[in-house]
């Protein structure tokens, strides 16, 4: 069989495969002297963690785990733990935010349209404090939302500023709740 390439092709051809086998042993000597560095730096690190004094930090572990698992220790650390549990209790024994916007929203008359909510829940033992904006169609109808908010009980403060009852025909109010 004759050989059909000519002598430019076979070159070119011959440069091509050049280049590919350059490139490919470009990449295997990078990915070398990155795997070397990987290496390198790891016994660095241990070198120096040693040199350092990091290493004795187990020791000292070691050391204080000893030291709490000795009764007189392990009944404070029980009385502590005791004591973070009981204000972790308290905090998390207060309503949840959900069960005040649905109690206010589950009273509201239909002639009222509420479009806004804010909450500030304070520190341990504060009151959660929750307003409601909105629109009212009359004046009535947002006076009977505010007086079955009383009445309910669930809210420990209902309070209506005055500005929201300037309007006979109703307008927009806010309604201060705490709990």
């Amino acid at each position: 069989m004759a050989n059909l390439l000519t002598p430019e092709t076979k070159q070119r051809l011959q440069r091509d495969l050049f280049d590919r086998k350059l490139v490919v042993s470009a990449w295997a000597l990078g990915l070398f002297l990155i795997i070397i560095i990987v290496i390198l730096g790891s016994i660095w690190a241990s070198l120096f963690i040693r040199a350092s004094g990091l290493a004795s930090l187990s020791a000292s572990v070691d050391n204080e785990t000893k030291e709490v698992e000795s009764p007189s220790n392990s009944a404070t650390i029980l009385k502590e733990a005791g004591e973070r549990v009981k204000i972790l209790n308290d905090y998390w024994s207060e309503p949840l935010v959900s069960a005040l916007v649905v109690k206010a929203i589950g009273l509201k008359p239909t002639s009222l349209k509420i479009s806004g909510l804010a909450l500030a829940r304070g520190e341990l033992g504060q009151p959660i404090k929750l307003s409601l904006v909105g629109l009212a169609e009359t004046r009535a109808s947002l006076v009977d939302y505010v007086n079955l908010l009383k009445q309910d009980k669930f809210f420990t403060k209902v309070d209506l500023p005055v500005e929201s009852l300037i309007s006979d025909t109703g307008g927009q109010f806010i309604i201060n709740l705490e709990k």
